[in-house]
């Protein structure tokens, strides 16, 4: 029997980050094989045999009301989490965005002497600059996916790579339009609108009966068109039906679950 490979603790705590942390998983297997994942993800990364103790579905959440709405399993994740690092320390700690979470994970890591990588940087640019600080502190090194955000830690004294955008390993060949129509159940003829409200609970509440009430003053002015509505992983349809049955008299969006890419 083959010895295990290193052990990643994989932490990610919405949609786009259970994106890229199957890719990750996968690009680092093929690599070495042996290597075995565990932590907080997605369906993405369930389906790469991630062992996940926490669902990011009950975790990506966005303002105060929301976090305090869902604080038991965001806390139960993170008291987890942190027990992995103090009972059975990691060969590494491995955290995608989520920064208010994950820095402070990272600080525990650094206590139980667990190596801290970070991909996808925390907004630093655009505000709380100070969290460069603890960056510094607590990660050994920064995966960085624009341009610029390399020389803001190199300034700092961070240890930073720029790895290029993981969407440009994701997008798929342009498909042909009249296909996609058809695979979507859409009128060949309309125009299409797309809707994307976000992939939290609060951004849905929020942002998706004005975009509903936009849809409709567009038709108002611009003539008929349909609306297209990608269901984000991390929501399920139940989320999305009280607000569409509070706006029924307004135009309804085609809702698609599941991957775009056929």
């Amino acid at each position: 029997m083959s010895r295990s490979g290193p052990r990643i603790l994989l932490v990610a705590g919405e949609a786009s980050g259970d994106r890229c942390g199957a890719l990750l998983v996968r690009a680092l297997r093929s690599l070495d094989p042996r290597m075995v994942f565990t932590g907080i993800g997605g369906p993405r990364m369930r389906e790469e045999k991630v062992e996940l103790f926490a669902d990011s579905r009950d975790l990506a959440v966005v303002g105060l009301t929301e976090v305090l709405a869902h604080w038991k399993p965001i806390r139960a994740a993170f008291h987890r989490a942190a027990e992995e690092l103090r009972r059975s320390p990691p060969d590494l700690l491995l955290l995608i965005d989520y920064p208010d979470f994950n820095l402070r994970l990272a600080r525990k890591a650094k206590r139980c002497g667990v190596r801290v990588v970070y991909f996808i940087s925390p907004q630093v640019w655009a505000w709380r600059k100070s969290r460069v600080r603890t960056i510094a502190r607590n990660v050994a090194k920064m995966l960085v996916i624009l341009p610029f955000e390399e020389v803001i830690y190199r300034r700092a004294g961070v240890p930073v790579e720029f790895v290029g955008h993981p969407l440009l390993d994701i997008l798929p060949a342009p498909m042909e339009k009249s296909r996609a129509r058809r695979a979507l159940g859409l009128d060949p003829q309309q125009r299409i609108v797309g809707l994307l409200p976000g992939s939290r609970r609060r951004e849905l509440e929020a942002h998706l009966p004005i975009m509903l009430q936009s849809v409709a003053r567009l038709r108002a002015r611009a003539g008929d068109f349909q609306s297209l509505l990608p269901v984000a992983p991390t929501l399920r349809l139940s989320d999305f039906q009280p607000i569409l049955e509070r706006y029924h008299d307004l135009p309804q969006p085609t809702l698609v679950e599941g991957s775009l890419r056929w």
